[in-house]
């Protein structure tokens, strides 16, 4: 056996008494702890430079943030207390300040990630050593030690890579940050920005989807246990590890002297209390004044076209809209939308049809109220689900389009006591404007002739047909657009017809806010339903100022008032008198067979003075028909009462302007004169010829070949008799119609029906 190695002499010392022994490892490695103690120095060294390169960032990049709309009653700091619904994308997140967060959440966020916040400097030097000796080592950075600040900071302007740069990096900016930012205000950023899971970031939008409580709310129980799912938000859908979760906050926090130990227990035995998930990536409604529970007031549906409108109208991008945390103002009254719910569904059988829709604009187009339906986002036995009456039905407008043949006449200046052809059966054979012959007929009529105001009054079709003839209907089509009715099908492969009087096909909303031009002087207002946006930090995005547009003068304007007030005394819709100045007209639209004596759309569209409402009877499937009963002067008459009752109820009456002057000036349309085309009518014991100033050929179809327009049954009101205006209305001598030799007999012709 070959003899012990001796050690190098130089790693060997003598003792006092002089034996020999050998020097301790520190010593024999002296060189190598050397090189690394200078290889660390320059690490520290390399460190402290590169951290103080970085600078910290002058503004915070933007987050998403859930966006409010709020109703008309809400004029300043819309927000998720007070706002009807709020709109969001992936990221649901609500910033609160520190002071609307419950103490128990503070203390609990602090127990669970850093109970020593409060006291150092932004970093925690233990962790970072320990990150650096794992990244030296070759193995995986998964234990941080992060502070709140650091955490902050990794979620505000860093990745979320676990490298040792990296984490160099994060300290770097917490020691800057800190000496920027309070403690007080880190902590309200990092409450408001952490993910709780359910698409919820920050602690009240983690309050509301976990326990539909704000996050001023939440009690010690519910605060454990949101801090614990912090650290890893899938936990919270297993009730095991959220219970487990919340026993390890407690514990910490009585640990800390948070709580106390009753406190702790109490806690700890509350049951969970964790509401169900339903995502919702889109809208979420929130109630406002209505209430969170289903879709009271059918507001639903406006809420909807109010995103729709910020998109197409407004140019909003999607992002600004979802994750911009936008505050949008309306101009839904609650007050009033509550009335048109009342209004059309205790005159309606929601079960069944038909169904029904109203709109209520004020002088200055803000639309006040939209009953578009009952149920949206659940398909109902109707089948209607987003499906908004109000402004995506399209439907045939019936006799409410004779308004704008009376605008178009009395803007060319011709005289409401203008008096047309109204015979009981009528039939214009075809020209360019129809490839077939157009019968009208009205069961209702018992001579041939009327005024354009009682043609109104009482709603007679033959009446408005050869006044549209003599007029142009393209001339009415051209002012129902110019009076705001985008949405009418005026335009068919041959242009404008003369069916179009008797009925074209609108939204609720566009006849409303075409009439709401009547009821302010003449003036139309482009229709509103936002008045601001502004963004998160209160810039004001969009202030809106609708156009105002002189479509009438304020006499010609008066002239129409005046016929259709007559409308409501004493013709078509009696049925809609409010005991107060009011104008307004009926609309009916037949089966379209001459041998179905149902109907498919009844309106009634009126107005007070700067206030107008229109309301809409019908089905969901354009060709579906009412029985006969249901027309514009009965159901939709009432609903339009019920509801401007309702709202103008601590309203003082308040009167049209004075009529005219001139009421009944102007010159007579020159169907009952000239020589340059020939009319045949056919009435009740009155049958005639006479020669007209109008083409020698018109027809009237609506495009789909013959069609037979009906005015409805007798009227419960006269017309007059004469060949002008009735004795309370007549228009001055001077004013007088032609001679009796150039125009037959006046009719009484009515059609209450509308």
């Amino acid at each position: 056996m070959s003899p012990r190695k001796q050690p190098p002499a130089h790693n060997l010392k003598t003792s006092r008494s002089g034996a020999v022994k050998r020097r301790s490892v520190f010593w024999r490695s002296r060189r190598v702890l050397y090189l690394g103690g200078l290889l660390g120095v320059a690490a520290v060294a390399g460190a402290l430079w590169a951290a103080s390169q970085v600078q910290l960032p002058s503004t915070d990049p933007t987050v998403a943030q859930t966006s409010f709309i709020c109703t008309a009653n809400i004029t300043t700091d819309c927000n998720e207390k007070n706002a009807i619904e709020s709109l969001h994308g992936n990221v649901n997140r609500i910033s609160v300040p520190l002071s609307q967060i419950s103490p128990a959440m503070q203390a609990a966020v602090l127990a669970a990630e850093d109970k020593d916040f409060f006291k150092h400097g932004g970093v925690d030097p233990v962790g970072i050593l320990r990150a650096a000796f794992i990244d030296l080592t070759g193995g995986n950075v998964t234990h941080g030690g992060s502070t709140l600040t650091q955490q902050y900071v990794k979620l505000t302007y860093l990745s979320q890579e676990r490298t040792f740069k990296r984490k160099i990096k994060e300290a770097a900016l917490s020691i800057k940050l800190e000496q920027k930012l309070s403690k007080k205000e880190i902590f309200q950023r990092y409450l408001n920005l952490v993910y709780f899971g359910r698409g919820a970031y920050g602690v009240q939008a983690a309050a509301q989807a976990y326990f539909g409580e704000d996050a001023s709310h939440l009690d010690l129980a519910q605060s454990a246990m949101l801090a614990g799912i912090i650290r890893n938000p899938t936990w919270a859908s297993s009730p095991t590890r959220s219970k487990d979760l919340r026993h390890l906050v407690l514990g910490n926090m009585l640990s800390d002297h948070f709580i106390n130990q009753q406190q702790h227990d109490l806690a700890d035995g509350t049951p969970l209390g964790v509401q169900p998930f339903t995502p919702t990536n889109g809208a979420t409604w929130l109630g406002g004044p209505f209430g969170r529970g289903g879709d009271p007031a059918g507001a639903k549906y406006f809420m909807n076209y109010v995103e729709r409108q910020l998109v197409t109208r407004y140019h909003l991008t999607n992002d600004q809209i979802f994750n911009g945390g936008l505050r949008i103002y309306t101009t839904l009254d609650p007050t009033m939308q509550q009335a048109a719910y009342n209004a059309v569904t205790s005159t309606l059988d929601w079960q069944g049809h038909p169904l029904g829709a109203l709109v209520a604009i004020d002088k200055s187009g803000q639309v006040k109220a939209m009953m578009g339906g009952t149920s949206f986002g659940s398909d109902n036995a109707l089948g209607q689900s987003q499906f908004n009456l109000a402004t995506d039905a399209k439907r045939s407008s019936g006799s409410t389009f004779k308004a704008f043949a009376l605008a178009e006449a009395v803007h060319e200046g011709y005289s409401i006591g203008s008096i047309v052809p109204a015979p009981f059966k009528q039939t214009f054979p075809p020209d360019k404007w129809h490839a077939e012959p157009y019968p009208v007929a009205a069961d209702c009529c018992d001579s041939g002739s009327t005024t354009l105001a009682d043609g109104l009054k009482f709603s007679v079709n033959t009446a408005y047909v050869n006044a549209s003839l003599d007029l142009g209907p393209d001339k009415v089509a051209l002012m129902a657009r110019r009076m705001g009715i985008s949405s009418a099908d005026l335009v068919p492969p041959r242009g404008p017809v003369l069916s179009n009087v008797l009925g074209s096909h609108v939204s609720v909303l566009d006849l409303a806010s075409a009439y709401s031009t009547f009821a302010d002087n003449g003036v139309h207002t482009d229709p509103i339903v936002v008045t601001r946006v502004e963004d998160a930090n209160g810039n004001v995005l969009l202030s809106n100022q609708p156009k105002r547009t002189v479509i009438l003068s304020k006499d010609e304007n008066g002239k129409i008032v005046y016929s259709m007030e007559q409308v409501i005394k004493g013709g078509t819709g009696t049925n809609a008198d409010i005991g107060r100045p009011a104008a307004g007209k009926t609309g009916t639209d037949g089966s379209g067979n001459p041998d179905d004596p149902n109907n498919r759309n009844a309106w009634f569209s009126g107005y007070v003075p700067g206030f107008t409402a229109t309301v809409w009877m019908g089905n969901l499937h354009e060709n579906d028909t009412m029985p006969p009963t249901i027309q514009g002067a009965t159901f939709p008459s009432e609903i339009w009462r019920k509801f401007m009752s309702a709202v103008l109820v601590n309203t003082p009456p308040a009167d049209f302007p004075p009529d005219p002057t001139d009421l009944w000036g102007g010159k007579y349309l020159t169907s009952w004169g000239g020589t340059s085309g020939q009319y045949t009518y056919q009435g009740q014991g009155n049958t005639g010829t006479d020669t007209g100033s109008g083409p020698s050929t018109t027809t009237g179809s609506n495009g789909q070949g013959p069609s037979t327009t009906t005015g409805g049954g007798p009227a419960t009101t006269q017309a007059p008799a004469t060949t002008s205006a009735p004795a309370t209305t007549s228009p001055p001598v001077t004013q007088a119609p032609p001679p009796s030799t150039a125009a037959p007999p006046a009719a009484n012709a009515r059609a209450p029906s509308g």
